[in-house]
């Protein structure tokens, strides 16, 4: 029979095992929100980008412009098959958190608008929504509370700081795209866009490491441009499609980016912990 001590050392040595297993096991299921956080993220980004566009093929069409109901018909489809991908999610979480602004999209599309103002509102409310729902997914699958400061500092920027740029510049395209269209400018539009291109421009410092040099440079130059149309009373003469064209191309920039920091986070979230690094 083993002596005393070498039951000890047995015991000491089972209970080092069984706690190392569960170590195992909870990294293991941590891993496993977070990668299935960031799968719903993806989708997500995309709704937001297609939701953007919607709204100004939407009001292009309010405004009489030649949009066909295919081009909606077809960014409908595709945001619905996104939505189904999330709420036929078996996760109750997630389903919780994606629930309202699916209900807003279906109330969107069943009560259509022929009002373009309160169309850009209806969309609008619906896109911060989203952006709402990024940050509540985001933590509740531990990204942006990760024990990681690297996948935690990443996860925050894709989540909010570039997203809610791309928004920033949807809504000042989607307003410039009325004044172009009408030849008209209101006081109220006048005023909505200054303050929003205003606002870009405080936020762009928090972007210009996330974004190549060419890119930044070319952005900072395209909201200083529209902010003197603005202030000059001259947005009304611009090009409509050529504008529409030089707005996405900065956007698709921006969501081209967060799609490649998803693929990035996704890495180092299987990275960890095996390298894991705190700055």
């Amino acid at each position: 029979m083993p002596s005393s001590p070498i039951l000890f050392a047995l015991l000491i040595g089972l209970f080092t095992l069984f706690a190392c297993y569960r170590l195992y096991l909870a990294r293991k299921q941590a891993k496993a929100k977070s990668l299935r956080g960031l799968s719903a993220l993806t989708h997500i980004i995309d709704i937001i980008k297609l939701t953007q566009q919607h709204r100004g093929l939407y009001a292009g069409r309010l405004n009489g412009q030649n949009v066909s109901q295919a081009n909606l018909n077809t960014i409908r489809t595709q945001i619905d098959r996104h939505y189904d991908q999330l709420i036929n999610s078996p996760d109750k979480a997630l389903k919780r958190l994606i629930r309202k602004s699916h209900q807003m999209w279906g109330a969107l599309l069943i009560n259509p608008t022929q009002d373009v103002n309160k169309s850009f509102h209806l969309h609008s409310s619906l896109i911060q929504r989203l952006l709402d729902c990024l940050w509540d997914i985001a933590d509740e699958y531990a990204l942006t509370s990760h024990t990681d400061q690297n996948i935690q500092n990443l996860a925050n920027d894709l989540v909010r700081t570039l997203p809610k740029l791309t928004e920033a510049i949807g809504q000042v395209r989607a307003i410039t795209l009325q004044v172009t269209n009408t030849k008209y400018c209101s006081a109220d539009k006048k005023l909505l866009l200054l303050f929003t291109l205003g606002k870009i421009q405080r936020d762009l410092s928090q972007v210009k490491p996330k974004l190549q040099k060419q890119s930044y440079d070319n952005l900072v130059a395209f909201i200083e441009e529209i902010t003197k149309s603005v202030e000059d009373q001259a947005l009304s003469n611009r090009n409509p499609d050529s504008f529409f064209t030089e707005a996405s191309s900065h956007i698709d920039i921006i969501f081209n980016n967060i799609q490649s920091g998803l693929k990035e986070l996704k890495a180092q979230v299987l990275l960890e912990p095996k390298h894991k690094k705190r700055i």
